[in-house]
């Protein structure tokens, strides 16, 4: 019996990590039935997680730490067939530190959910400075995936030829799905972090305005968050709770404000809500413009009018929650299902070791 291929994951986070969680941690197991052999290596752990959620920042010498520990045990491992990368290699480094550290590109699958690269615009000259690795990554990685048509775009000027977009996607069977019943009380919320709550703030001067003219309450996952005049609910985020606390919403909302870093997001939101039956409603800004077909599995926005009148259209026609509810819910599990992305590596990973080292799982 042939020995599996090995995989080794290299996120930034543990589960705690969006990102990490979405595109690695929930496909390892999945993999692993598929016939991998797949372990996952976080950079970072909870607590600095919380700190930094806590701050908006990083403490560098803990940071520094991490990176040499991950460093040394790169080092000591036996290669594996494939390395599947979060990002970077070595987070914040300089491409002149990198290509030192990690001279194996060429047997690296990395992923992209976000811009990382935006944050390095930084006075580090070509070809030493910290974006110039991620154009190094872009032409010589074995595979490149990403979850944005603005990222697939991005990587493909850099000059990536191996790319897949594969989109964030979730389990949807766990996912209990809403049901539209009449209620006094229209439920809209907003499921996040506190780094990413600030969207909502593009909503603060239309939210009294709707609640003046319907009886809403705003649910809040994962993030503090309060608008005077509204009924604001915050809740704790937690991994076992999130799909039954997304299913118990109508509408759910990703207001977004449209800069590049936006346009990279994939819209995990957005899939989300779709997943259980809830009516998503979005800026029209990137990727969300992709998943979303106005008026048949869900809403779009761009002007704080616009949202005021479609938030109201919603919250008033129970029926029309019901009806793009239930469409939201088919596309995603035709699309954004796990399975879909699960199989979409797997794919990748044969098709690269194909090349080098022969049969992969069939």
């Amino acid at each position: 019996m042939t020995q599996p291929h090995k995989i080794i994951a290299l996120t930034k986070y543990s589960h705690k990590g969006a990102s990490s969680r979405v595109r690695f941690w929930n496909l390892a197991p999945r993999l692993r039935n598929l016939g991998w052999e797949v372990e996952v290596w976080p950079l970072l752990d909870d607590k600095i997680l919380e700190d930094f959620y806590q701050s908006g920042r990083h403490n560098r010498w803990r940071l520094f730490s991490k990176l040499f520990a991950r460093i040394t045990s790169m080092a000591r491992a036996r290669p594996p067939s494939l390395w599947w990368v979060e990002k970077e290699l070595h987070f914040g480094m300089p491409a002149c530190v990198d290509r030192v550290l990690a001279p194996f590109v060429s047997r690296t699958v990395f992923d992209y959910d976000d811009a990382v690269f935006l944050h390095y615009a930084d006075s580090w000259a070509d070809p030493f400075g910290r974006i110039a690795k991620f154009r190094h990554y872009a032409r010589h990685a074995a595979f490149i995936t990403v979850g944005s048509q603005f990222l697939n775009d991005q990587m493909k000027d850099w000059g990536a030829k191996r790319i897949r977009k594969i989109p964030s996607t979730v389990p949807v069977a766990k996912y209990p799905v809403r049901i539209h019943a009449a209620r006094s009380t229209v439920l809209i919320g907003w499921i996040g972090t506190p780094v990413t709550v600030r969207s909502l703030d593009t909503l603060r001067e239309i939210l009294p305005t709707l609640a003046s003219r319907i009886k809403f309450q705003l649910h809040v996952v994962g993030a503090q968050w309060q608008c005077e005049g509204v009924d604001v609910v915050c809740s704790s985020w937690s991994e076992e709770t999130e799909a039954e606390m997304v299913a118990s919403f109508d509408i759910g909302i990703m207001p977004l404000v449209d800069r590049a870093w936006e346009r990279a997001k994939c819209g995990y939101k957005l899939i989300q809500y779709m997943a259980a039956g809830v009516v998503p409603l979005g800026s029209r800004v990137g990727e969300n413009k992709i998943i979303i077909q106005e008026g048949i599995n869900g809403f779009l926005a761009d002007t704080p009018a616009e949202w005021l009148a479609k938030l109201e259209l919603l919250c008033r026609d129970q029926l029309l929650r019901a009806t793009i509810g239930a469409r939201a819910r088919e596309k995603a599990l035709k699309e954004y299902d796990i399975s879909c992305s699960a199989n979409a590596m797997h794919e990748i990973f044969k098709e690269v070791l194909a090349k080098r080292e022969g049969p992969a799982p069939k």
